[in-house]
């Protein structure tokens, strides 16, 4: 899975038909696919000020996964069991939990890897 990825990242900007066919093509792997993990690094901007870190995440159909964050030092755990996401984190000794169809909606919508695995469609990420 690591090549495909990495191959979607070659991408031109400019040639959305061939980027359109890669993730396409992406989908239809993970279809077939029980299970996926990868690690990104990753920036976001938050109230003005940028946080880099590292995410490592796996995925398993139907619909289970566990992502581990790591921000500026701090860590983060997010468990969806099938019915309840858990969120823990590691420096406050704390956690909570909530629906996991809440959580489900977001990470669909913000996790491009999340939503190509198990959406199995790569067309709302053009």
């Amino acid at each position: 899975m690591n090549i495909l990825v990495a191959l979607l990242t070659l991408v031109p900007q400019d040639d959305a038909a061939k980027a359109k066919e890669l993730l396409q093509a992406a989908a239809a792997i993970f279809k077939e696919t029980p299970t996926v993990s990868y690690e990104a690094e990753v920036a976001v901007s938050a109230e003005g000020e940028e946080h880099k870190g590292t995410v490592k995440s796996y995925l398993r159909r139907l619909s289970l996964a566990r992502m581990e964050a790591s921000f500026d030092g701090k860590e983060a755990l997010v468990v969806l069991d099938g019915e309840t996401s858990w969120n823990y984190q590691r420096a406050e000794n704390a956690y909570s939990c909530q629906s996991q169809e809440e959580e489900w909606s977001r990470l669909l919508s913000s996790e491009p890897m999340f939503s190509l695995y198990f959406s199995g469609d790569g067309e709302n990420l053009l």
